[in-house]
């Protein structure tokens, strides 16, 4: 345990850390207000308007510029922080989010929207929607390195640490010595040793109804929520993104990777065989992992508890456990008994429902097995995985029931509520269907093949060749038909054989 020899020797001026509570929040008349990217990115750089102990409230949803990735000579964002000047003061979301970022410092350790936040600072009610971070050691899209708070937050994207051995690689936090409360990420994770969905290295802080279904991937030391502990806390939190470890013999769990006790019972916070206190186990109460979709059947030593997908989505599992749902903590949608993993209620939430339809399968990003259907949960404004429809031997993929025609998508959740997504496959060299469209100008309606139900518009892109359809265009009072628009007619009665891939036409009224 070479790797960890400096952080021991300096563990005892960090103790304090342990027991830090909760920092009070500042009155909403000390906020500066944030409502660009320029503002944002005037955070610590030396303005005297943006200090890093200046307390900022986010007044609407940022993205970076379109230019980002050529920023700073293609470095992108500079994180906001460091361990020598860390932010200290408030940054207060408002359930905002900050999107497109993108760092790409390979060589730079404490990467992060905020590289280093220091002991006071605090971080609520903000999400993060990465396209990209990558630095050397403690790397995580909201946070590289945590002394403060973080409550209500969430990230997705891709984060990475592939260069340096002890990488500290988290889809929040890299490095926890603070506090995480109520938050959780979407991001898929990849780095060496310590890699965790959440946290890469719990370093004496604290995890507190908190959770990630990203994918993870580490060399040693990886797993769902937390890749390493050295002393730490979680409670009422949960894992269930897929989980892989690539070297041999490596230490890779469901929940936890590994924690630091159960193997060094002899180390103090001063190092091997000294005096001082012992480094403590780790403390996890009440927390699960989903052992299906992470492919971990174990976890650390003291690494919670492993259930099937089925107990997962059973909100019975948490409330045996003492787990609250309610309007301030945890809500699961019951809708569809048995589908849903429970959310925290201080996030908006989106369903995404993605089907196979007849003769394929989709496949989604970080699971092996193709399915026949995949429901995810995501917050708003964020990210889902990538899923891709796969046609059956024979078949060939024709489009998305939603009009996409690549059969590979990743949605963003943009309001909440659910929404649902069907493959549509066809056999190969054969022809594609059909696409009907009819519509009707201001002063009329339509009425389809007989029905007495009078509609704006109908689009059928499914109609098979030699389909026979009629349309009656219905002009309202006052008004009457004059013609269609694709062929001049002025019978408001028309029937089409279907023979080409594009019917459309339009029933223009007047008064």
């Amino acid at each position: 345990m070479t790797t960890y020899k400096g952080i021991i020797k300096r563990q005892a001026s960090r103790i304090i850390a342990l027991a830090m509570c909760f920092a009070f929040f500042a009155s909403a008349d000390d906020f500066i207000k944030i409502s660009s990217w320029e503002q944002f990115d005037s955070i610590g750089r030396g303005h005297t308007k943006y200090p890093l102990s200046g307390n900022y409230e986010l007044m609407n949803d940022i993205s970076a510029p379109a230019n980002i990735k050529s920023a700073d000579g293609g470095r992108g964002f500079r994180p906001i922080g460091t361990k020598a000047a860390p932010f200290t003061g408030e940054f207060y979301g408002a359930n905002h989010t900050i999107s497109g970022l993108y760092i790409n410092r390979p060589n730079m350790g404490d990467v992060g929207l905020f590289g280093y936040v220091g002991k006071g600072g605090v971080i609520r009610n903000l999400g993060v929607l990465a396209d990209s971070v990558a630095g050397s050691f403690a790397v995580g899209i909201l946070a590289g390195t945590n002394e403060g708070q973080i409550r209500g937050s969430y990230t997705s994207g891709r984060v990475s640490a592939d260069r340096r051995t002890d990488s500290h690689t988290g889809g929040l936090v890299g490095v926890n010595i603070g506090n995480i409360n109520k938050s959780y990420s979407a991001a898929s994770v990849r780095g060496e040793i310590n890699v965790g969905g959440l946290v890469g290295f719990l370093f004496g802080g604290s995890i507190f109804e908190s959770y990630a279904t990203g994918a993870v991937r580490g060399a040693n030391f990886a797993a769902g929520l937390v890749g390493y502990i050295f002393g730490g806390d979680i409670e009422r939190s949960f894992s269930a993104g897929p989980v892989t470890g690539t070297a041999r013999g490596n230490a890779v769990g469901g929940l936890v990777g590994d924690d630091f006790n159960t193997s060094n019972k002899s180390w103090s916070t001063k190092g091997k065989g000294s005096s001082g206190d012992f480094v403590k186990k780790a403390d996890i109460v009440n927390s699960f992992w989903d052992m299906e979709t992470s492919g971990q059947r174990t976890s650390s030593p003291v690494g919670g508890t492993g259930k099937s997908t089925e107990q997962m989505l059973d909100k019975n599992t948490f409330i045996n456990a003492g787990w609250k749902f309610d309007d301030t903590t945890w809500t699961i949608d019951e809708s569809a008994s048995g589908s849903f993993y429970p959310q925290l209620s201080v996030t908006p939430m989106c369903t995404l429902i993605y089907i196979a339809g007849a003769n394929g399968a989709i496949h989604v990003s970080g699971v092996e097995e193709p399915m026949d259907s995949s429901v995810m949960r995501v917050g708003v404004g964020v990210h889902g995985l990538e899923v891709t429809a796969v046609p059956h031997a024979g078949y060939e993929f024709y489009r998305w029931d939603d009009s996409v025609m690549d059969s590979v998508r990743q949605d963003t959740a943009k309001t909440s509520g659910s929404f649902s997504f069907t493959a549509l496959f066809i056999k190969k060299d054969e022809p594609p269907p059909s696409v009907v469209w009819y519509t009707s100008t201001k002063g009329g309606s339509l009425k389809i093949d007989g029905s007495n139900e009078e509609i704006d518009s109908y689009n059928n892109r499914d109609v098979k060749k030699g389909t026979s359809l009629t349309v009656t265009a219905i002009p309202s009072t006052g008004w009457h038909f004059v013609r269609w628009s694709d062929n001049n007619s002025t019978n408001a009665t028309r029937t089409d054989i279907v023979t080409t891939n594009l019917i459309k036409a339009k029933a223009i009224f007047a008064q």
